[in-house]
Order: C-alpha cells, then structure tokens, then sequence
C-alpha cells in the first residue's frame, strides 16, 4: 500500500511517500524499505487520564520506546521498552522544563534538568574528583579543557580569568582606601574540613568567612546549601584581593624608600 502526497490542483506530485510493503515494512520519503516497523498509536493503560501513547518496537524484537503525551499533567515522556515493561528516560513538563533521568523538578534528585528560566542543573551522587560534572573536550586538542568534580573543584588547563574592566563603563573612578592595614588584620589559617564538608579535606589553607568579614563584609556571600533551623546562611568568600595586595605593596615600597632616604642622610652626617 503506496500513500502519495497530494498538490493543492488535486494531482499526484510525489509517489510513494509512505510505503507499506508486502514484507512489512514501512518507508517514509523511499520506495524500498529495508527494516520492519511496528507502530501503535493507542490509549495507555495506567499512563494518566487521556495518555495518549506513540509505540515504537525494535525489528525482530519487542523491544523499543514510546512517546507518551499524558494530559493528566501536561508532560511529554520519552520512554524505552524492553521485556515487556517501559521505563521513563526523559520528559519535557508542561512549562517547557526538560528532565533527564528523574521525572519531576528537584535539585536533590539524581539527573539533569534544563529549566525554563534558563537554569541547568546537573545532580550527582558523586562526591570526590574522582566524579566530575560539566566537562568540556577538546577534540582538536585530544584534551579536556575544564571540568568541575565533584569535590567543589574546578579543573581547567588555564588558570586565567579575564574580566570586564574597560573604563568606557566605569565611572566615580577614584584611589583605593583599603591596602596594608587591611591585609595585616587579615587572618590567614591552617584548618581540617568536616567530613563530607566543603572540599572534605585535611590541611586546608585559606579564610575563615566569619573573620574575613570584619575586614571585608563586602567580600561576603550566602552560600545556597540550607543552614540549620534558626541559623544564619551560611557565608562565602570572594577573596579578590588583587587591588588590595597591590596597595599593600605600594605602601610598603613607599616605606621602604623613606628608610633608605633617612638610613642615606645619616651615612651623609
């Protein structure tokens, strides 16, 4: 059985759009098809009020996927089929979110999501290097190029970061305040992570947030993993420095030149 595309002055344009032939087998766009399909359109039992399910099978087998459009809740479900039973493997929700691997939104539960917002959210039940997330490869290099594990560490083959700094979009441009008093009353520490906390590690060095911040609250974020009950969020350091070190140490020139200039005018008596 040929089914053929119909112009709008009524003639046959195009023979054999869609051909079933005597072997089974079905072909879309060619005249010769070469694997068997079996394809049901059908009402699925336990599939939600109205689930309208697309069954696609596997030649020579039962195996296959289905396209379930459920409108119980709105979701469009890729799942595969195999053994007689269909497990979900993917689903866009009713507003436009994509789920991999999970069936509903939640950044607890195992699997990705691409969000309507714009949020992508990978979870993982991975939590040292040896598990990674967002990787980047380079197939002209060979090489990954950046990679995040899953211990909080970002892996990359360049350490740079460059940031937007073009005077063309600042303004009240003026001579930092802060420099090496500021950085004296710093308190840099030596510290053991908790176990499974932060980057779950012995001898770590770096800042304590609570200590940072009375130098530097504007240095100071909440960090999104939930506090206990009744707590304060938890805090977060941006140790950008940079400006500052570079103060320190135009300060400490500029003391060092004055001692030279006094140690000169002894040595001149």
């Amino acid at each position: 059985m040929a089914i053929s595309k119909i112009g709008s002055d009524g003639l046959n344009q195009a023979a054999d759009t869609i051909l079933c032939a005597d072997s089974g087998n079905v072909g879309i766009g060619t005249s010769s098809p070469v694997s068997t399909a079996k394809t049901s359109i059908k009402q699925a039992a336990g599939g939600g009020a109205g689930s309208t399910q697309l069954h696609l099978e596997q030649s020579n087998t039962t195996d296959g996927y289905d396209l379930k459009c459920d409108s119980a809740d709105g979701a469009l479900a890729f799942l595969r089929y195999a053994s007689g039973s269909a497990t979900e493997r993917a689903r866009i929700d009713s507003s436009g979110i994509l789920l991999v691997g999970k069936t509903a939104t939640s950044i607890s539960t195992l699997g990705a999501e691409i969000r309507s917002s714009g949020l992508i959210a990978s979870t993982l039940s991975g939590s040292t290097s040896g598990t990674s997330t967002l990787e980047v490869y380079s197939t002209g290099a060979s090489a990954y190029r950046f990679f995040v594990g899953m211990n909080g560490t970002v892996y990359a083959t360049n350490t740079t970061i460059s940031a937007l700094s073009d005077q063309r979009h600042k303004e009240n441009v003026r001579d930092l305040d802060a420099g090496l008093a500021e950085v004296m009353a710093l308190k840099p520490r030596l510290y053991d992570w908790k176990e499974g906390k932060g980057a779950d590690i012995k001898n770590a060095r770096g800042f304590i947030a609570q200590e940072f911040e009375e130098v530097f609250p504007d240095l100071i974020d909440e960090w999104k993993d939930p506090a206990p009950e009744g707590e304060e969020p938890y805090k977060s350091v941006r140790a950008d420095l940079i400006p500052v070190l570079v103060k320190a140490i135009q300060e400490l020139k500029s003391e060092l030149d004055t001692v030279k200039a006094e140690l000169a005018t002894l040595k001149g008596n």
